[in-house]
């Protein structure tokens, strides 16, 4: 006789893609009327806006462009200048066919930004950009539940909790601010560049609503009054509320991903410096879910024969950071740092016997007065690896975030940048789990009136189950022949009652 467990569906989001995709643009500039020649080209910073993504059914892409400040020394040996532009880019990421409609996440940074003269009034600016795109559809999983079968058929059920991404969504909104240097800071005579860095600190869901809060770093990049050039960080907090579209209970927890689709730093006529900042928060909630599956059966009175699926879920099995300190030496001799960033690259993440290895890099710039007093600019790429353990069949996404700006050390002829950084890791289930979706049942067999009734074993490291489904007994009939409340250890001798 065939038996077909009934099934509940479960729906939750499984990821499609993710995937890093990399441009370099360029684009030449020409310098004003006003302006004065190029005597040599000190350096290029940028600043990626986000301005739209889409789903087109077999791809998922992005729009937007990237700010760029291109700094020169004049011929004449002058204060320096400041050339800006936009460098536009768009970035397509194909979809495996037959996809249903999802939601996407895309996350954009710098890698790299230089510049060179082409001519004495025209000039090549270089941006390096990388995106993360991370996409998820729509998921049913069919859950099988035993019900009304014979008393002698023995179901095996292991609970599994499972954190499951459930909800995909975004917040706009905007932060206005006025900022003032402090008196301890060297006097403003003009903006050279600026560029932000959002950061998220607290992510709460609270039953259907999801509270954010953060700050953003504004690097502003200046020329002060005394004719040389300084940079100072200002700090702005944010703190939002997002309506979700479902409740979620006390284990929901949320993951963030800041854009920025909109920057203006300006000086009013008093000299108040005044920042405003667009941006989405990309978020993706998660919650727990304790699923109860079957994973054998058997009955010590009659044949049976399971009929066996494999369940795959996207369960998130853990979420980690890791704080590192990075070192890197340049070879240049430097009296005074202007300005340090470090630009952090997208990690890639290969297989080890005991998990992964995270491969981290980025770019390092310091803008300095060398021992003439000659304004440079100091670049080098920077690498190493994170081990982060995982189980043998999980996939690994992590990334890579900057925690504050470069110290140096001046030493000789070279200086030395240490700047701390922090890993973030998601671990997620990368293997089946082997259910029972329906049976093959026989007749009930005829008890054997010469075997005997009661047996001793030692039990073995498959459990109460696999000495019960081998003896022909049961789990409960050896649990009340022994007085037992949990697992024996292995080795202990055992009465088996032989149904």
């Amino acid at each position: 006789m065939e038996v077909k467990f009934p099934k509940t569906m479960m729906k939750c989001l499984k990821p499609a893609l993710r995937e890093v995709q990399n441009q370099e643009q360029t684009q030449e500039i020409r310098l004003s009327d006003e302006m004065p020649d190029i005597g040599r080209v000190v350096g290029a910073w940028a600043q990626p806006i986000t301005r739209g993504k889409e789903w087109r059914g077999d791809s998922v892409g992005c729009s937007g462009g990237c700010m760029v400040w291109v700094m020169y020394v004049p011929e004449d040996g002058t204060r320096p200048q400041i050339l800006d532009t936009w460098i536009p880019f768009q970035m397509k990421w194909n979809l495996p066919s037959s996809m249903p409609e999802g939601a996407a996440q895309i996350d954009c940074r710098v890698r790299f930004s230089d510049a060179r003269s082409v001519s004495p009034r025209k000039i090549l600016a270089r941006v390096g950009l990388g995106a993360l795109a991370e996409a998820y559809v729509p998921m049913e999983a069919e859950i099988p539940a035993a019900e009304n079968l014979p008393q002698d058929v023995q179901l095996l059920r292991r609970a599994y909790p499972m954190q499951l991404p459930l909800e995909l969504g975004e917040k706009v909104f905007t932060i206005e601010e006025e900022m003032q240097l402090p008196s301890s800071a060297p006097a403003l005579e003009s903006v050279l560049s600026y560029g932000v860095t959002p950061r998220a600190t607290e992510q709460k869901v609270m039953s259907g609503r999801l509270l954010f809060r953060g700050d953003t770093n504004l690097r502003m990049l200046y020329l002060g009054e005394d004719g040389q050039v300084y940079s100072w960080d200002f700090e702005l907090p944010f703190s939002q509320l997002s309506q979700l579209d479902s409740e979620y209970g006390p284990d929901a927890q949320a993951d963030m991903t800041l854009g920025v689709t909109e920057l203006e730093v300006n000086r009013d006529e008093d000299g108040k410096l005044r920042c405003k900042c667009s941006m989405v928060g990309q978020y993706r909630v998660t919650d727990r879910h304790n699923l109860e599956l079957i994973t054998d059966v058997y009955s010590p009175c009659r044949d049976v024969q399971p009929q066996m699926a494999e369940l795959e879920f996207p369960a998130i099995l853990d979420n980690g950071s890791m704080s590192l300190l990075g070192e890197q030496k340049l070879p240049v001799m430097a009296n005074i740092a202007a300005d340090t960033r470090f630009l952090p690259d997208f990690p890639r993440n290969t297989r080890t016997e005991a998990g992964f290895n995270s491969q981290l890099s980025g770019q390092l710039q310091m803008l300095y007065y060398d021992e003439n007093r000659d304004l440079q600019m100091a670049s080098a790429q920077w690498e190493d690896n994170a081990q982060i353990p995982t189980g043998e069949d999980a996939k690994l996404y992590s990334n890579l975030q900057g925690m504050g700006r470069p110290d140096m050390t001046a030493g000789g002829d070279e200086v030395k940048l240490r700047w701390p950084m922090e890993v973030m890791h998601t671990t997620m289930g990368g293997q089946g789990i082997p259910v029972v979706t329906g049976l093959q049942m026989g007749e009930e067999k005829t008890p054997d009136p010469s075997r005997p009734s009661l047996i001793l074993k030692h039990q073995t490291a498959g459990g109460l189950w696999e000495l019960a489904k081998n003896s022909g007994s049961t789990m409960e009939a050896i649990r009340q022949a022994n007085g037992l409340t949990e697992e024996p250890e292995i080795g202990t001798m055992l009465l088996i009652p032989v149904l």
